[in-house]
């Protein structure tokens, strides 16, 4: 069954929405929890955390703005958490802010995170920095920790330059969240990822509450009917079945199919 790499915990839409059909659907999920000091939104790791169990994967958030930064940290060295999330664009500072630096060094370093969800809010909060949305400017980021898997979650509207990111570091994968439920951009992404040889970088994921899994499956598995529809040739059904059959990102290992579905549960 599908690993849904992407699921927001927002305050209308908690984790215990996540149930019934939604659940069945899949195997597993990532829950991202929010954090931006200048947004007001504090949910901190060890909520996060406590929300998940099971094969749900926790992916709690850090702001390097925040005044808890430390004992964040302290959270997530002694969980042994494998994966964090940051929203650069969404918290309002650079992808190369000095405390974000000095964060992951200390997390990679002295406890088990191996990956970094790099996702962006939509829309983007109004205290948000639009200079800082597109992901090129993640690539002094990504140089500064070349063996550090950045998977990035809701940006593929920059499909473009998050390829051309891609295609310099083989550590960095994306999910699909934000081009499913909009077929036009959706049919791109896929052309292209086939075209420049990223198809097993893309990983399934709703964005719930956004999309169910149940529609994004849908619609992702069936898109070839969508392309018929239009005259358009079908794509492979190997890359659909594969992004849907991907499992979880963290255990992503570049040249390899690791992340498959089966993966068990993780911190």
């Amino acid at each position: 069954m599908p690993f849904d790499a992407l699921t927001w915990w927002t305050h209308d839409r908690p984790p215990a929405t996540y149930g019934g059909v939604n659940r069945s659907c899949v195997h597993g999920r990532a829950l991202v929890s929010l954090q931006s000091v200048r947004s007001g939104l504090r949910q901190a790791p060890h909520a996060v955390l406590a929300a998940c169990s099971g094969e749900d994967q926790a992916i709690p958030m850090l702001d390097p703005l925040a005044r808890g930064l430390d004992a964040d940290a302290e959270t997530i060295i002694g969980a042994k958490v494998r994966a964090i999330a940051i929203a650069p664009a969404g918290g309002g500072y650079h992808p190369t802010h000095s405390r974000l630096l000095e964060l992951l060094e200390q997390i990679t370093q002295e406890g088990s995170v191996r990956c970094v969800y790099v996702v962006q809010p939509d829309p983007l909060p109004e205290r948000g920095r639009l200079e800082v949305s597109s992901p090129e400017t993640f690539d002094e980021l990504l140089r500064h920790f070349p063996h550090l898997h950045f998977h990035f979650g809701g940006m593929l509207h920059a499909y473009e330059s998050l390829f051309r990111l891609m295609h310099r570091s083989s550590w960095l994968t994306t999910n699909v969240a934000g081009a499913l439920g909009k077929p036009r951009l959706l049919d791109v992404v896929l052309e292209r990822a086939t075209e420049e040889g990223l198809g097993q970088r893309l990983y399934f994921a709703s964005g719930f509450p956004n999309l169910d899994p149940t529609t994004a499956l849908e619609q992702l598995l069936g898109h070839n009917v969508w392309r018929r529809e239009r005259g358009l040739p079908s794509l492979p059904s190997a890359l659909l079945r594969g992004i849907a059959e991907r499992g979880n990102p963290v255990d992503y290992e570049p040249g390899t199919e690791t992340g498959r579905t089966g993966s068990g549960p993780k911190p």
